[in-house]
């Protein structure tokens, strides 16, 4: 992949998601946005969806217990803000915006296997996962602190129902 395209999506998703720029490193993000070997569970885009999802967990279950009476609550409000099927469901990426690659910088959407099914929603929600893992890490690295991840899950991820309250 070449240098040129992986800064210009990692501008594009982090100009998107109105992230930091500071607080983005080229290579976490360069890992998170590529989809290339999706299915090796060692490829640094599902590492980085590890981590991503870690902390997506900790802080849905910190806000759980801020917002929800039970341990049943706050249980169901950590699953109903992070299964594949919501984070796809956000909008917040897409797999025809092109900012997932596949092998040889072939935007996702010309990827042949991926027709807006389940593929497509887990791929959906790998990467905000991983983009949140990336986020977590150069943050982390850089501040010791993780405030700003925090408050894009806040703002981006977690829906606030009033069933919770």
């Amino acid at each position: 992949m070449s240098e040129l395209l992986v800064k210009e999506k990692t501008e594009n998703i982090v100009k998107k998601l109105s992230l930091n720029e500071n607080l983005v490193n080229n290579r976490y993000f360069a890992e998170a946005l590529c989809v290339e070997n999706y299915e090796n569970k060692s490829h640094n885009n599902r590492k980085l969806a590890n981590v991503g999802d870690r902390f997506l967990k900790l802080v849905l279950a910190e806000e759980g217990y801020q917002i929800c009476q039970t341990v049943e609550d706050i249980n169901k409000f950590t699953n109903d803000n992070e299964n594949d099927w919501y984070l796809a469901q956000l909008g917040l990426v897409k797999a025809t915006d092109g900012y997932c690659m596949v092998t040889n910088d072939v935007p996702l959407e010309n990827f042949k296997h991926d027709n807006g099914g389940k593929r497509s929603i887990k791929m959906i929600a790998t990467l905000i996962e991983a983009i949140i893992g990336a986020l977590y890490l150069e943050e982390f690295e850089h501040t010791g602190k993780s405030d700003t991840t925090r408050a894009f899950i806040k703002n981006k991820i977690i829906a606030k129902p009033l069933k919770y309250l």
